[in-house]
């Protein structure tokens, strides 16, 4: 991906075309300083850009291709949420760019189509989760007793499919008698949390029926081919693997995916504790109550009964007419 930022000049300055995407790219992250998993998504969000002003034969892009390349991603059919987020890094990038006197900022104040505030996935009903539970357990399959054990563990603290890939034996802790997981969330942030003692116990033993395993080793290994060089599964590859659990257990809804694990435990702690907004805030982990608020709204809507206390009341007025 050869494509060279020229043409552009910047006082008595003029790019001379000697930088590629890839040099200018490891220059980037370097300065943005981020690593792991925020890397990847930082080349994944670039790479389609530069695909598309390489297509076009651009080397010199304007305000206008940046501006062409957000139309060409909406006309593409992607959710704003992912348009936003190839934008963000674009926008980032040319900020850049200009502070280095590369390139000239032609990404700045350019608007993006805002992401929806409502969740994209559905919530499991208690039902639904302990039928989903029954449908892995029942699997005669080479991981279904690992998965079982997963499932649980997800659902016991609200895990996101990326946390699950980072926990190692060793995030895993006792103390006073009851166990804790050190979880390594999103941007770094690393809380503990207390484990239901019955999850508590599945984990062990999973762990023990691994035989001699070191504190630095995954708790969850891959059995397939498709994992990381410690054999930890990759945050997708478990996201593929619940949504086949979920189908084969007749839950079968596009909004239903393995993130619907999360917010099914964020259903069932917002009703445990009558709606408290702040426990569920430090039960999800988030780092701020916005977020957390979209789980009250869908409570309140759960219970919502105004749909069938109107039809009641016309039923009635009918059946004494």
């Amino acid at each position: 991906m050869d494509i060279k930022l020229i043409g552009y000049e910047r006082n008595t300055q003029v790019i001379n075309g000697a930088d590629t995407f890839n040099n200018l790219y490891e220059r980037f992250v370097n300065y943005i300083d981020v690593q792991g998993k925020t890397l990847i998504t930082y080349r994944q969000n670039l790479k389609p850009f530069f695909g598309f002003i390489g297509d076009r034969g651009i080397t010199a892009p304007t305000r206008d291709d940046v501006r062409a390349y957000k139309d060409y991603l909406i006309a593409s059919g992607k959710k704003a949420a992912t348009i936003k987020g190839y934008m963000a890094v674009v926008k980032v990038f040319f900020s850049w760019l200009d502070d280095e006197g590369l390139y000239k900022n032609i990404a700045k104040r350019i608007k993006v189509p805002k992401a929806s505030a409502e969740h994209t996935n559905d919530f499991l009903s208690t039902t639904q989760a302990a039928a989903l539970l029954k449908t892995i357990k029942e699997s005669h399959n080479i991981s279904a007793d690992r998965d079982f054990v997963l499932v649980n563990l997800m659902l016991s603290l609200g895990l996101r499919c990326v946390e699950v890939e980072r926990a190692n034996v060793g995030h895993l802790h006792s103390k006073d008698g009851a166990t804790y997981l050190e979880i390594q969330g999103k941007g770094g942030k690393i809380v503990n949390k207390k484990i239901d003692e019955s999850v508590a116990a599945l984990v062990r033993n999973h762990i023990a029926e691994r035989g001699n395993v070191s504190d630095d080793m995954p708790i969850f290994i891959s059995t397939s081919n498709n994992s990381s060089e410690d054999g930890r599964i990759p945050a997708k590859s478990l996201s593929r693997l619940i949504k086949g659990y979920l189908v084969k257990a007749g839950i079968n809804s596009t909004r239903i995916t393995a993130h619907s694990l999360r917010h099914t435990s964020a259903m069932l702690k917002l009703r445990s504790c009558n709606g408290d907004l702040k426990a569920t805030q430090e039960f999800l982990r988030h780092s701020s109550p916005t977020v957390t608020i979209r789980y009250l709204q869908e409570l309140d809507a759960a219970r919502d009964t105004s749909s069938t206390d109107v039809m009641s009341m016309i039923r009635n007025a009918g059946s004494h007419s």
